[in-house]
């Protein structure tokens, strides 16, 4: 039982007894024990014994430790019995018999398709959205005022949604249900202190929503986060179908949101310029920094578990985090300024207050990936990324127009495809010439789009020649 403390008095558990705290000036010997200084300093090393204790054990029943018996059995468990073969062949396999053929040729930026109807929804040229049904001809539906960044659709509502990142006019965000307001009807937002839109995520709608046609359940409430400089939007839109801003103010960030992803029903992820990834739970309104990306992040996949995320970004950067193995990875040039910034470092224990006058700042660590992937590209921030989670196959546009197939569970490369191979056939059947990469011819959208109930599934990749579907 834990003796009460009596003011003035110091409680020794050692010898059970209450002595006197004496002052430093009054005390026989300045090492005196139960002075006041050392009394304080006693107490600040047993409260930081009771938190560094209170860490290891929740670090101790949150970690999932090998068994002691046979633990190198157990690591070539998977190996020898072939628990793990599957993941190895099953992406390659998938892929083997990949085609690709075209499907729109008009110059597009940015596309989307419905799966209940198959109506395509495109972004062609700079500024112009437009619609094609099966075996219809194109419709436009709206002309923005600046380029486009994004176009999403949600099948569960039927709606539309397109942003714009603006030049001489302010971004905005158009919205739209393009079969019951018809072209050139919709909603237009424009976001307060934001110079630019990055991108859009729209909520991925649950099994219980999805119904037959295009109609918005009167229980269902859609979500769709949008990407802005150094700000997250959030639009709701619950009864009466009215799209609504939240009530807070745009989440105001030290860095522009280049990158969002919906994990959950309830929990959003988005990267940054600076290159950290944020957590935002739509319950609580917080938001919670998990990851450090060494370069801007560009592109956020979710995976076959909730924890792991692709992330893509600058420098040539593709890679797979848990965020249940969010460590530091410092490298040698880190571990040169922690050295060169501290006079203290080589010391294996300094003061408290010395460690204190270290410069965090200058060290940048960055989250240690579970896998990384092949990647090129270097400053591009509009290349295309998507991951099928039940095939394990994660799709990333490259720099020099080629699409790069990989293995989601070991980061090998499985197929490759180069565009401007397949954009130099003619649909005469003659060849041309390779067209060079430019700004304008680069892939910006890629999207997995299942095949039917079969269980296949193809990638559709966005080219200056237009659509092209890669699948059997």
């Amino acid at each position: 039982m834990a003796q009460p403390e009596l003011p003035g008095y110091y409680f020794d558990p050692v010898k059970k007894k209450y002595f006197k705290i004496q002052r430093t000036q009054d005390a026989p010997r300045q090492d005196s024990r139960y002075s006041q200084a050392n009394i304080s300093r006693q107490k600040k090393n047993d409260e930081d014994k009771e938190i560094a204790s209170k860490s290891l054990e929740t670090r101790r029943k949150q970690t999932i430790l090998r068994s002691t018996r046979n633990p190198l059995l157990q690591a070539s468990l998977a190996r020898e019995t072939g628990l793990k073969q599957c993941h190895v062949r099953w992406p390659g396999a998938i892929t083997s018999g990949y085609r690709s053929t075209i499907v729109a040729d008009e110059p597009i930026r940015y596309f989307d398709r419905d799966p209940i109807t198959n109506t395509l929804y495109i972004a062609k040229g700079e500024a112009s959205v437009q619609r094609q049904r099966p075996d219809q001809p194109w419709d436009i539906l709206a002309h923005l005022t600046s380029p486009i960044s994004s176009l999403d659709y949600l099948p569960a509502s039927g709606a539309l949604c397109v942003t714009t990142s603006g030049s001489d006019r302010s971004p905005v965000i158009y919205l739209t249900d393009p079969d019951r307001d018809g072209p050139y009807l919709g909603e237009m937002f424009t976001p307060r202190h934001c110079n630019t839109i990055w991108g859009t995520a729209a909520r991925p709608a649950s099994s219980s929503s999805l119904c037959s046609g295009n109609s918005n359940p009167a229980t269902a409430t859609e979500h769709i986060a949008v990407g802005a400089s150094s700000s997250l939007v959030l639009l709701t839109r619950a009864n009466g179908g009215i799209w609504e801003t939240d009530t807070d103010k745009p989440r105001a960030l030290d860095s522009d949101v280049l990158a969002l992803e919906w994990l959950s029903d309830t929990t959003l992820s988005f990267g940054c310029r600076s290159g950290f990834v944020y957590l935002y739970d739509l319950r609580t309104k917080q938001k919670h920094r998990i990851l450090k990306h060494p370069y801007p992040v560009s592109q956020l996949r979710r995976t076959d578990h909730e924890t792991r995320i692709v992330c893509s970004g600058l420098q040539n950067s593709c890679v797979l985090y848990d965020m249940r193995m969010a460590r530091a990875q410092y490298t040698a040039r880190d571990r040169e300024l922690i050295s060169n910034s501290d006079p203290y470092s080589h010391t294996g224990y300094p003061s408290r207050k010395r460690q204190r006058r270290a410069h965090p700042i200058a060290v940048s660590t960055s989250t240690q990936p579970v896998l990384e992937f092949q990647h090129d590209n270097a400053d591009d921030l509009e290349l295309g990324l998507d991951v099928h989670a039940r095939l394990g196959l994660v799709a990333a546009a490259q720099s020099d127009a080629r699409i790069r197939i990989s293995n989601l569970w070991t980061g090998k490369v499985v197929r490759e495809y180069d565009m401007r191979e397949a954009n130099a056939k003619a649909v005469n059947g003659q060849k041309s010439a390779k067209t060079s990469v430019t700004n304008s011819n680069r892939v910006r959208c890629l999207r997995f789009v299942d095949d039917g109930g079969d269980g296949g599934a193809s990638l559709w990749a966005s080219w200056e020649g237009g659509i092209q579907r890669i699948g059997w």
